[in-house]
């Protein structure tokens, strides 16, 4: 697997970041690397819940579809070719709740890596 157990792409399925050098930027927030971000939630420093509200929030980073090469043909695995994190209540629970839990604990993260701003 690409990522370390409980690990995700802030991207989203099957995507990876694209420009590492973007800076990431929210309101009241430090500002973040792109590839500091990414390594984050490769590494599981992002707990998946959280790490599906960041897609649509981290367009700055450029992302890109996920391809694995290989020698010989493959099929797909699974973890790539279905999400296993789906929002199917149609649900807008609190989405600005999420986002500022989201970025409580990038910062808490940021601080763990030693990250300064």
């Amino acid at each position: 697997s690409q990522f370390e157990e409980g690990g995700c792409s802030v991207c989203g399925e099957g995507k990876k970041v694209g420009n590492g050098l973007g800076i990431f930027a929210y309101p009241e927030q430090p500002e973040v690397p792109c590839s500091l971000l990414e390594s984050a939630g490769v590494n599981g420093l992002i707990p998946l819940e959280q790490c599906s509200q960041l897609p649509p929030l981290v367009t700055v980073c450029e992302c890109v579809p996920f391809i694995i090469y290989s020698a010989a043909p493959s099929n797909v695995p699974d973890s790539l070719a279905t999400s296993s994190l789906s929002n199917t209540s149609g649900a807008t629970d609190n989405i600005s709740m999420k986002r500022l839990s989201i970025f409580n604990f990038i910062m808490i993260v940021l601080a763990f890596l030693g990250f300064q701003s």
